[in-house]
């Protein structure tokens, strides 16, 4: 099996391209051009600036927040592969994470950020030695798809 994320992480950078002109182009009519006199819909200058700005915020810090990364994964050769980046605002490096499928000897799911935030962290027996990778953000994929990276991992390896 392999799938990405890659529509979900496109169309949060959509909805912050297309959330940039209606906030600019306010600021453009409201105080370049000077042609909304406030009180505007019976709301103060003040008002109007900061809903629109922590919505445009909002909307530009959600994937940062909620520290959503784009997947890749695959299980379809002899290895699992898993690689990913964060989709925020500043995106980080890119990670791959290859292993083995005889070489995996589990994984652990947990949540953080109240519960908002899953994660996975895998296990892999190398040289003799158990080696724990760095825990992998799933919050960019949909339930749906975790749930899918969970059972493909459970046949080649028991969740811890």
């Amino acid at each position: 099996m392999t799938f990405d994320n890659s529509r979900r992480i496109v169309s949060f950078r959509l909805a912050l391209f297309i959330a940039t002109f209606p906030f600019l182009a306010f600021l453009a009519v409201a105080y370049v051009a000077k042609l909304i006199k406030f009180p505007f819909l019976g709301l103060g200058e003040t008002i109007w600036v900061v809903t629109l700005s922590a919505a445009y915020f909002i909307i530009a810090l959600y994937p940062s927040i909620m520290k959503y990364n784009y997947i890749y994964f695959s299980d379809d050769g002899s290895s699992v592969i898993i690689r990913f980046y964060s989709a925020g605002i500043m995106k980080g490096p890119r990670k791959a994470v290859e292993i083995p499928k005889n070489s995996l000897t589990g994984f652990r799911r947990g949540t953080r950020g109240a519960g908002l935030i899953p994660y996975i962290i895998l296990y892999e027996i190398r040289q003799g030695r158990e080696v724990t990778y760095p825990s992998i953000n799933l919050s960019g994929l949909s339930r749906k798809e975790r749930e899918r990276v969970f059972r493909a991992l459970a046949q080649y390896a028991p969740a811890r």
